[in-house]
């Protein structure tokens, strides 16, 4: 069994690109394939409305967790490092405690929720009354999910990546190959593949908590453990900011869809729909190795490795840029058939708006850099703020621009510099306050 010192090894950049970083992203983009196939596999398979009703499900559910979590996952995500590198196992362990304490008492508040007000739901909600069975089966999904995300959250904490990445892996292709299954013999209903969905859930839920139980808790949290006052209190006010700061870009994509549906014609929203999809495209190649920079950030910040984290944003930087100037080079000579290949002739329109707004589309990027680093500094409350200033410019502009101009290309300009703007006051806020006062401190990479 691994020692206690190597739960979170003090590593070098390298050999966590080699160790982590590479796991990291050939698990995440196995799973694509995947969630491809299963897409493709109901689509053909299943009506329009199942298909739909079945994803707005799955993101209705989600959606609810994050508030049912109560900032409470990122705020494990960010002490277990700290108590782990301190070897302050005890207090490791009562966080867990309370973080899945805490969970299960909300989560069994809002699942009997959804099981007593499932009729509602499905005719009001879903505008579907025949999948009030179903919506009460996925109250037992929401109540799962909050197991299997607390242990998730735990393999993400100690950067176990391949564990992490491979649970998840594994529930996703099960899924998939029950469907096929299912579907073999002829049973494949919007009923059947939600509960290939909660099944899987639940069985991945138990096999990942066999294997922390067997490979973690005996070995580093099987102590008693302590839950002291003031800890709980810091844990909630770092929880309640990481809160507020969860769904600030979804209310300002939100607020841009509401207005072009007020002030421009309906056909706009379905431009501006297909535009995001291909935003997002452009940014996905670096979500993984976004995500993972949380943690790395936060140990490198409790070891004060302050020169670890200036030589890695300084890379990332500038692998972003050459990203950026391949990105537009792309954008200029194959967007156009890319868009074709996508979404047909239809929305070539959506091309043209990300054409226009090209060399601003890496400005997502660069704000979640700053983003995950403030909040591995114990500053979420300055980038929640910072967030909500840019929110309400945000609001203004696009307000200005929509009445002025009714251009969808100036609003990507509106979203996009949003971002850049964000990126601009934490770049601000890192430079000055924090490296500031960290400047002595090592620089060893």
């Amino acid at each position: 069994m691994q020692a206690t010192q190597e739960l979170l090894p003090d590593e070098s950049l390298w050999q966590k690109t080699k160790s982590k970083w590479s796991r990291l992203y050939i698990l995440s983009f196995m799973a694509i394939p995947i969630s491809y196939a299963l897409k493709a596999l109901v689509s053909r398979e299943l009506s329009v409305e199942d298909v739909g009703l079945m994803y707005a499900i799955l993101w209705f559910v989600g959606f609810i967790s994050i508030y049912n979590d109560l900032g409470l996952t990122d705020a494990l995500q960010y002490f277990l490092p700290k108590y782990i590198i301190k070897r302050d196992f005890a207090k490791a362990k009562g966080l867990m405690y309370s973080t899945l304490c805490i969970q299960l008492a909300s989560g069994l508040l809002l699942w009997w929720a959804m099981f007593l007000f499932a009729d509602v739901l499905a005719n009001t909600y879903f505008s579907s009354p025949d999948i009030v069975t179903l919506i009460q089966f996925f109250g037992v999904y929401f109540l799962c999910l909050n197991f299997f995300q607390a242990l998730q959250s735990f393999y993400f904490s100690v950067q176990a990546v391949k564990v992490e990445k491979t649970i998840e892996f594994l529930r996703m292709l099960l899924v998939l190959v029950s469907v096929v299954v299912i579907r073999q013999f002829g049973f494949l209903s919007l009923f059947t593949l939600g509960m290939a969905w909660i099944i899987w859930l639940f069985i991945s839920t138990i096999g990942s908590a066999w294997w922390f139980r067997k490979y973690y808790y005996t070995s580093f949290l099987s102590w008693t453990h302590r839950i002291e006052k003031h800890d709980v209190k810091k844990r909630f006010s770092y929880s309640i900011w990481s809160l507020l700061a969860a769904n600030t870009w979804t209310i300002i994509a939100q607020v841009d869809m509401q207005l072009i549906l007020l002030y421009m014609w309906k056909e706009s929203a379905w431009y501006r729909s297909n535009y995001m999809s291909l935003n997002s495209a452009a940014s996905f190649i670096f979500l993984p190795l976004l995500s993972f920079l949380f943690p790395v950030f936060t140990e490198y910040v409790e070891k004060w490795l302050v020169g670890r984290i200036r030589y890695m944003r300084k890379r990332i930087f500038i692998l972003t840029a050459i990203y950026a100037v391949g990105l537009g080079i792309v954008c200029s000579m194959f967007g156009e058939e890319i868009s074709m290949l996508l979404f047909g002739d239809v929305y070539q329109y959506s091309w043209q708006i990300l054409a226009a707004s090209a060399w601003l589309l890496v400005t997502p990027i660069l704000g979640i850099i700053n983003f995950q680093l403030l909040r591995s500094i114990w500053s979420v409350k300055q980038a929640t703020i910072l967030q909500w200033i840019v929110v309400c410019i945000h609001v203004l502009a696009s307000y200005i621009v929509v009445q002025e101009y009714s251009s969808l290309i100036y609003m990507s300009y509106v979203f996009l510099g949003s971002y850049l703007l964000f990126f601009v006051l934490s770049q601000l806020y890192i430079a000055r306050v924090w490296y500031e006062k960290n400047s002595s401190h090592d620089y060893i990479v």
